[in-house]
């Protein structure tokens, strides 16, 4: 909580000028940078979850019909309180890179009624049931999700390079 109003004013103006968030305010810059975030998950989702991408695949499920509203609320629509606060503190923690992490978490998290699942139950599910995860699960989950992907590598350096808060992790293989 922050009682001086000019001082919540600047930390929200730099968080909202952010890679992650800054697109948003780009007549049609958003669309191809959300673009980007949806290509990055689905590359995740096939290193690490490759059967629920090919579930996806399958049932026509795309990143876009759920991606965009965890990543301009960072999740804080979908999941509980104390677990959305654990992501935000992640997030301003390590960048972007965890958004996706915590994405992939949430995926694995709700594996086993994904593939159970068709197109609709899909979407239902990963509108509603994340609201049940637990903030250490998920934590656990995300932590578990080794990045390799190059263009994640890419964006976070620009990331880096644009002034953003943070430290670019060695993880990446």
């Amino acid at each position: 909580y922050i009682e001086d109003v000019y001082m919540a004013f600047v930390v929200l103006a730099n968080l909202l000028n952010t890679p992650l968030f800054s697109p948003l305010f780009r007549p049609k810059g958003w669309r191809h940078a959300y673009t980007e975030h949806y290509n990055i998950h689905r590359a995740l989702l096939s290193q690490h979850v490759p059967q629920v991408h090919q579930h996806f695949e399958n049932e026509g499920v795309e990143p876009d019909m759920y991606m965009l509203e965890w990543l301009i609320t960072l999740f804080s629509r979908r999941l509980r309180l104390d677990t959305s606060g654990r992501v935000w503190d992640m997030y301003l923690t390590h960048g972007v890179s965890y958004v996706h992490k915590a994405a992939i978490g949430i995926v694995k998290l709700l594996q086993k009624q994904l593939l159970a699942a068709p197109f609709a139950k899909c979407l239902k599910i990963l509108k509603e049931e994340t609201a049940n995860i637990e903030p250490e699960e998920l934590i656990v989950a995300s932590d578990a999700v080794r990045l390799k992907n190059t263009e994640l590598i890419i964006m976070r350096k620009k990331e880096m390079n644009e002034g953003s808060r943070g430290y670019f992790v060695g993880e990446y293989q």
